[in-house]
């Protein structure tokens, strides 16, 4: 790996302060006076890691019952919510009604296979909570599903262990990460895209539509990072990418 130092090396020398190194591994017969400081790069993170932080925020929740969440019925607020089993949020009153995630604790915990939209038009307030669905389903079926007649607004994080289908609508003005754990996310949705996309992405933009990036760090998501839960010590970064 590579090694940042203060001081003078040579081949067989020494090095006088302080190296870094992201491996903890430095090759060669020299010595290193001075303290050693190791940053591993950051695994991957685990199915049970993430699991595990978003289980946190819903201590003592039961089970929701239905398998259903219908807007029109169930009310226009929803979370913390802990669902054992499948779940579909759908909106079977008129078009254009509004679901909110409660703030600050919003968090959306379903074990099995996630539908969001449909029959009707309706826009899901992510107000800076978390969809989390631990359902591995991948291939012929999505894990999580999220359908052109749901449209998006406020910043939010939307993450599966398996497969991703995302063709909502976007308002362009809001932060949302969209995560696959161990499947692949199939990224087609209408308007433009703010934020982030973690893991093995499928992207097929329309014509006219744009991906952009804004930072992140000021906005308080509810994702593991260096702050708290299962990711103490990983931070969110772009570590590579292509575009093709």
């Amino acid at each position: 790996g590579n090694v940042n130092f203060e001081g003078t090396l040579t081949n067989n020398g020494v090095i006088n302060g302080n190296a870094e190194t992201e491996t903890g591994t430095i090759e060669g017969n020299g010595d290193i006076n001075g303290d050693i400081v190791l940053e591993p790069i950051a695994d991957w993170p685990s199915p049970d890691e993430v699991a595990g932080y978003y289980d946190d925020d819903l201590t003592d929740l039961e089970s929701y019952e239905s398998d259903t969440w219908d807007i029109a019925v169930d009310g226009t607020t929803l979370g913390p919510l802990y669902r054992d089993g499948t779940l579909a949020i759908v909106n079977t009153g008129s078009a254009g009604a509004t679901l909110t995630l409660n703030d600050p604790y919003g968090t959306i915990y379903v074990t099995g296979d996630t539908v969001i939209g449909g029959p009707h038009d309706f826009t899901l307030n992510l107000n800076n909570q978390t969809i989390f669905c631990e359902s591995p389903t991948s291939g012929s079926h999505n894990a999580l599903e999220l359908t052109p007649q749901c449209n998006i607004t406020g910043a939010g994080c939307i993450i599966a262990v398996g497969d991703i289908q995302f063709w909502p609508n976007l308002s362009g003005d809001s932060f949302v990460l969209v995560m696959s754990i161990n499947g692949e996310v199939q990224f087609q949705p209408s308007g433009d895209f703010v934020g982030c996309l973690a893991g093995d992405i499928q992207v097929d933009l329309n014509p006219g539509q744009s991906l952009d990036w804004v930072d992140p760090s000021a906005l308080g998501l509810n994702f593991p990072n260096t702050a708290a839960g299962a990711g103490a010590g990983r931070d969110a970064v772009i570590r590579t990418w292509e575009t093709s």
